[in-house]
């Protein structure tokens, strides 16, 4: 989802559609606690408030960790202050039990080095000037985890929520239309016993649940969606799915998305259209070959189809009532 809130619940759900708000399922994050694992939360304030049964996400339960945010009367952290915290905790940490610790980072804000900005007269500018500030303050926090008593037995993993477009499609920022600037994020992962390699078919936020637990020698549940991306035999090539966000109120547009193998095939729910991007020959997806391809988009269609009559046998819950009507 390019939903902060909803990708996150599929995340620690490993789930899509409905089953993201599934209270029966349980999050990769209670399981840990089961088996002894503690877990901490480190987090800016309003995304810790999205994942402890706020609007319009009151059907994602709390997700059993201890949060630790933003002094409320501090503001929001910069990038400097959350990675000095991080630091600060993951220091703290004895080595006679297993912690599993979440830090997210938003959108970094200065102080940042000098050397490491782009100026602000652009929104290109501008972003760019974030990452680099982001990479400044990832880089701290990874050199610290390369301590001995740290790098020895401590599985890194980093990822995000969703993309961020600047206009390639016509939109800015989240909640957006499901190209790949607002779906495609990085994903790498480092740890003891993990050999240096490329995954070359697509993965997805709900295998990160399946893999952690696999890792650490706990079954994950037989309806987790995902599968462990550290399988000696490398993931399958098998359809990925996405949807926008249902935190729209009276949307004008919702889309679902499906990757496969090279393609990629958005479906808006609202206008009833199909956009079809071979995004190995047109990464930028400037061609919609809906058209032109009817074989392979009646092919991508049946896929996506069956998935989408799955997800509607499943009550509607999670969506304002707009949306919600739509949907069913």
């Amino acid at each position: 989802s390019t939903s902060t809130g909803h990708a996150f619940a599929a995340l620690v759900r490993s789930a899509y559609g409905e089953a993201v708000f599934d209270e029966r399922r349980p999050t990769f994050i209670q399981l840990l606690q089961q088996h002894g694992v503690q877990t901490i939360f480190i987090q800016r304030k309003d995304i810790a408030a999205q994942l402890n049964l706020q609007p319009p996400y009151q059907r994602i339960p709390k997700l059993g960790v201890e949060v630790d945010i933003h002094p409320p009367n501090g503001g929001v952290w910069t990038a400097r202050e959350l990675t000095d915290r991080a630091i600060d905790v993951l220091d703290g940490l004895t080595g006679d039990e297993r912690h599993f610790v979440w830090i997210h980072y938003y959108k970094p804000t200065p102080p940042c080095p000098a050397r490491q900005t782009f100026g602000t007269e652009t929104d290109v500018d501008l972003y760019d000037s974030q990452i680099a500030c982001l990479d400044h303050e990832l880089t701290r926090l990874l050199q610290f985890l390369q301590a001995p008593r740290m790098a020895d037995d401590t599985l890194v993993i980093l990822t995000s929520n969703h993309g961020y477009p600047l206009r390639e499609h016509g939109q800015e920022g989240a909640d957006a239309m499901l190209y790949l600037e607002a779906i495609r994020v990085p994903l790498v992962i480092r740890g003891p016993g993990i050999t240096a390699r490329r995954v070359d078919v697509p993965v997805s936020l709900i295998d990160l649940a399946p893999t952690i637990l696999d890792y650490l020698g706990i079954a994950s549940p037989p309806e987790y969606e995902g599968v462990n991306i550290l399988a000696p035999e490398g993931p399958p090539n098998r359809p990925l799915f996405a949807e926008t966000s249902r935190t729209a109120r009276g949307p004008i547009y919702f889309e679902y998305a499906m990757m496969f193998r090279e393609w990629h095939l958005i479906y808006d729910f609202v206008a009833n259209t199909f956009e079809l991007y071979d995004v190995k020959r047109d990464p930028g997806e400037r061609r919609n070959l809906i058209a032109t391809h009817p074989t392979e988009a009646a092919q991508l269609k049946r896929i996506l189809t069956r998935w989408i009559d799955r997800q509607s046998t499943l009550p509607v819950q999670s969506a304002f009532w707009s949306l919600r009507a739509i949907l069913r």
